[in-house]
């Protein structure tokens, strides 16, 4: 790329050395790094999630509206949307069941003597 005159002239003014450059690039911004920002976000989204099937499934949503819930909330496909619910609606039936299965126990461990 070749520079007018005038390009020229504020060149070196506007040229910032690549040493700069690279702590610039390195600050850290809000105290925070990249992969703490990444994964605070993360766990935003995570959140978020919980937060749509639990209620879904609560309210007695089907499968199909929770993942429109989820995709207004979050720019994802229909297909990875639907995946999600059910994997998550998945796990949180077992965790009942087996919440149900553990209180059964107790309440039927009696020994008698």
């Amino acid at each position: 790329m070749r520079l007018t005159p005038k390009q020229q002239k504020f060149a070196d003014y506007y040229s910032v050395p690549i040493e700069v450059l690279e702590n610039a690039i390195q600050h850290n911004f809000t105290s925070l790094t990249l992969n703490e920002r990444l994964q605070a976000q993360r766990n935003e989204v995570i959140l978020k999630l919980r937060q749509v099937v639990t209620s879904g499934l609560y309210e007695g949503q089907t499968y199909r509206t929770m993942a429109r819930s989820i995709q207004d909330h979050m720019e994802m496909s229909a297909t990875k949307a639907i995946r999600i619910v059910r994997t998550e609606s998945k796990r949180r039936y077992y965790f009942v069941v087996d919440y149900y299965e553990e209180k059964r126990k107790k309440r039927t461990s009696y020994v008698f003597v």
